[in-house]
């Protein structure tokens, strides 16, 4: 919800008035509702907080739809110094916010709606 295309998704609805929510390490001040995630929270106490914080705000509501944009990319490859860190790093900035995404979906989203998980992951070229 605060990265570029994140922050142009939540614009674009906004204009269109749809109540939007924004899942991120920062706010979106034009979200209607924002949840921060902390980045140094393990996996699962990121899964526990957010699921929290999104029962919270829903108040027994369900989602049309979540749109789960979040990632991201580092090159290189294995003979790379940061390769391993690269990697980590692609891994929970793509996956962790896709699986966060989906957890959020099994307890959210309402029946027909629709989850879009945008999963970056880079090829890794092990030479």
């Amino acid at each position: 919800g605060r990265g570029a295309l994140g922050s142009a998704i939540i614009k674009h609805f906004k204009a269109k008035n749809y109540c939007v929510g924004s899942i991120d390490l920062a706010n979106n001040d034009e979200a209607d509702a924002n949840i921060l995630v902390a980045p140094d929270s393990s996996w699962t106490e990121q899964e526990k907080a957010v699921l929290e914080d999104v029962a919270k705000v829903l108040d027994g509501q369900s989602l049309d739809a979540i749109l789960c944009v979040a990632g991201g990319w580092a090159g290189g490859n294995a003979t790379h110094a940061d390769f391993v860190k690269n990697a980590d790093l692609m891994w929970k900035q793509s996956v962790w916010s896709s699986v966060l995404a989906s957890a959020v979906a099994s307890k959210h989203l309402k029946e027909g709606g629709l989850l879009l998980c945008n999963l970056l992951l880079s090829s890794l070229c092990l030479v």
